[in-house]
């Protein structure tokens, strides 16, 4: 399937904790802490940008042997090769040639030349193989828009359909020159219904207005994108993803920006908002987990009627919310994120994001020691544990993990590292100096 590059928006990247903080963005992964998806369609499993790039950039027609044009050099040429009025040109700017051969020459060559006394359709369409031949980008699409402004739209569809090249050429120029209209109509013509989708859905995007965006997708999913193929099945669900998303967000961002304003709602003020219309989904997750983390699954704006309705994963919504609440400092709802209730009614801690992830976050987060050391001791690596410990500084564990190891040379040499006399530094000497330790070293 061939089709223009514009679907990435429905993939777009932003970095959501550093956009809360600047204007700028960058990319959101579960590994490191950056890729977000704009959405998650519900029948479908996650599908990557990489995936969808390389369906939507497959082309019915090989390019690997086309030279590439300049659509500008060739319109700058087409219009004066085009000038019927050739007695008041200056003759050595327009060439006067007789035969098509000769005309193709010339405009290989860069040479501006005449065509207008080329008028029959035999003539027309051997000045199009001849270009053809030449294999030149440019030559090629002057002598395509010669005959698309000379020719009847079903004589000139029809035998630029019967050229592969010239039909390749047209669609990269009506892409390169941003001609959607164009391009839909060639491709309704060629009856390939898969590119006139989503060049229509390309043309969807380029709309600013949300709610005028809405329509037209919804326009553009009924009739382009419903009973192609079961194929398109799962385009359509992605499409439809997309409307309810950016409708979610539309009374999300109302209501809040009223608050901001009217209500001057402390929340707005504490950690300022910036409008979520047209962002990804895991970004609407993140302001939702930021300022409206305590509403209940029964309201719009809640975190958890969002995971529902994107189908967002456990670990997807995990790591959001715990950026979100680290960033709002709110450290008795990060405790609650990671307990679960065990089969027997008691409480456990588990966290589908490794703790080593989690301690680095809260400690970027300037986390109260309690709280990190709480999920360290949770870290299965010991050597891991030990090392993460001695760069947060938690002095106190990494001498109860010296300990504990019976290691005491280690513990001799952290206690250098520490300043005399602190408390961290007496309760080492009290160890080394406890009798019942049988020490390893």
């Amino acid at each position: 399937m061939s089709t223009l590059k514009s679907s990435q928006h429905w993939f777009e990247t932003t970095s959501a904790e550093d956009y809360w903080n600047s204007s700028s963005t960058t990319a959101f992964d579960f590994e490191d802490d950056r890729v977000q998806l704009v959405f998650n369609s519900p029948k479908t499993v996650q599908t990557t940008s990489k995936e969808f790039n390389s369906f939507i950039e497959a082309n019915v027609f090989d390019t690997n042997d086309l030279k590439v044009f300049d659509e500008r050099d060739a319109d700058k040429q087409l219009v004066k090769c085009l000038s019927l009025n050739i007695e008041a040109e200056s003759t050595q700017s327009i060439k006067q040639v007789k035969t098509p051969e000769a005309a193709i020459y010339s405009l290989k060559k860069g040479i501006d030349c005449s065509l207008h006394q080329f008028k029959s359709k035999k003539e027309k369409l051997k000045l199009l193989d001849l270009a053809i031949d030449t294999n030149d980008g440019n030559t090629i699409i002057i002598v395509i828009n010669f005959l698309r402004q000379t020719l009847s739209k079903r004589i000139f569809n029809t035998e630029i359909s019967r050229r592969p090249v010239a039909s390749n050429h047209l669609i990269n120029y009506f892409q390169n020159c941003d001609q959607l209209n164009e391009a839909i109509e060639f491709f309704t013509y060629l009856g390939k219904s898969d590119e006139v989708a989503f060049l229509s859905y390309s043309q969807c995007l380029k709309t600013s207005d949300v709610s005028a965006k809405v329509r037209l997708l919804k326009h553009c999913k009924n009739n382009y994108f419903r009973g192609i193929d079961k194929e398109f099945e799962f385009w359509e669900s992605c499409v439809n993803s997309y409307i309810n998303l950016l409708e979610l967000q539309q009374p999300i961002d109302a209501e809040d920006s009223r608050q901001e304003k009217i209500e001057n709602n402390p929340k707005f003020t504490e950690i300022p908002r910036h409008s979520i219309l047209d962002l990804p989904v895991i970004t609407t997750l993140y302001y939702c987990c930021l300022y409206h983390y305590e509403l209940s699954e029964n309201n719009f704006a809640s975190p958890k009627a969002i995971c529902k309705s994107f189908s967002i994963t456990e670990k997807q919504f995990v790591w959001t919310a715990l950026r979100s609440l680290a960033l709002a400092a709110k450290w008795a709802e990060i405790d609650a994120l990671f307990e679960y209730k065990s089969w027997l009614g008691g409480k456990k801690i588990k966290s589908p994001i490794s703790f080593q992830k989690v301690v680095k976050l809260l400690n970027n987060h300037g986390a109260p020691q309690d709280l990190i050391v709480k999920y360290l001791k949770l870290v299965d690596n010991t050597e891991e544990k030990l090392n993460l410990a001695t760069i947060f500084k938690l002095h106190n564990f990494v001498i109860e993990m010296h300990v504990s190891n019976r290691d005491r040379r280690a513990l001799l040499s952290y206690v250098e590292k520490l300043q005399p006399h602190s408390e961290e530094y007496i309760n080492a000497q009290d160890y080394l100096k406890n009798p019942s330790i049988k020490w390893k070293n």
